[in-house]
Order: structure tokens, then sequence, then C-alpha cells
């Protein structure tokens, strides 16, 4: 069973704009959880670096100074980047949480607003309203029983579930899916 494309947006095109159009209402807090994640990011990315002067300056010999303190040097920059990219880290998810919490306060307070709008509507402003969703729903209606070419939609729904099951559980027993799917 395949679904057909048709001229519809994709759900990311809806839902990026959506995202940013929030995020740009409060640039601080965006800017805060953006930079504290990808700082700490940052600093996660450099501890190998460091790692490999550590072990280049083990293996060079404990007597030699110059290793001991090249060591000295790569595990305190170890230490250094692991406080840094917890302190971001943290900054980051703390800044998160009233930032999700606004863009939540926002749409429901957009979504009230929407729903008390509707409320004040004039009878005949809502008979219309209702009156294109039928005529939309009509020509939904039409289309489909077009693409059909007139013949209604006869379903069997324990028929379709049980050859569902079936697929999957030939797709499982083949290996291709995981059984947690």
């Amino acid at each position: 069973m395949t679904a057909s494309r048709d001229n519809r947006p994709t759900a990311i095109r809806m839902v990026l704009p959506f995202v940013f159009r929030h995020w740009l209402e409060q640039p601080v807090g965006a800017a805060v959880v953006a930079g504290g994640l990808l700082g700490a990011t940052v600093a996660d990315l450099f501890m190998p670096l460091f790692s490999g002067h550590l072990v280049d300056a083990m293996t060079s010999g404990a007597a030699d100074p110059a290793a001991r303190r090249a060591a000295i040097e790569a595990f305190g920059a170890i230490v250094g980047l692991g406080l840094v990219a917890m302190i971001l880290r943290l900054i980051g998810l703390q800044a998160i949480v009233p930032f999700t919490l606004r863009i939540m306060s926002d749409v429901a307070r957009e979504l009230i607003e929407l729903g008390l709008a509707a409320r004040h509507e004039t009878p005949e402003a809502r008979w219309r309203r209702r009156d294109r969703a039928l005529a939309r729903a009509g020509q939904l209606r039409a289309a489909i029983q077009r693409r059909r070419a007139g013949q209604p939609l006869n379903l069997d729904f324990t028929d379709l579930l049980q050859s569902m099951r079936e697929e999957r559980d030939a797709a499982i027993r083949g290996g291709i899916a995981d059984p947690g799917d």
C-alpha cells in the first residue's frame, strides 16, 4: 500500500518556520541554549586530541622532564576541557527548560486567542466557514472517487491487519526488521 504524493507541503517545511519564528521571539534564550550545547560539544571534540598528547608524552618516558611537563599539561587540558564541557552543558540544559516552557506558553496563548475569536464569530461567518469545510470535504471525496474509478473502498480491516502482521513476521524472520520497530 503506497501513499500518493500530492502538492501538500512536507512536514519539515511547515515545522521549521514555526520553530524558528518562536526561537526568534527569544533570541537570548536560543543563543544561550545553542551556545552552551555547542560549546560543550566542541570541548568534547578536543578531548581526544589532548588524550593523544598525553599518550605521546607518557610513551616518551617518565625520566624526561619535558615529557613529564607535556603529560601534566595534556592531563590539565583534559581536565579543563571536561570541566568546561560540563559547565557549558549544564548552562545549556538549564536554559532549555524556561526556553521551551515559554514557547509552549506562547503556542497555548495563540490557540486560546484563536478559540476566543471563533466564539465571537457571527452565525453567518460560522456558517460560511463550515460550508467551506464541507465543500473541501466534498472535493476530496470526489477526487478519491475519480482516483478509484468510482469504486467504493471495500476494506476488510481484520484481513488487512492480519496481512500486515504476516508481512512484519516475515520481515523479522528474514532479519530485515528489528522486532522493536
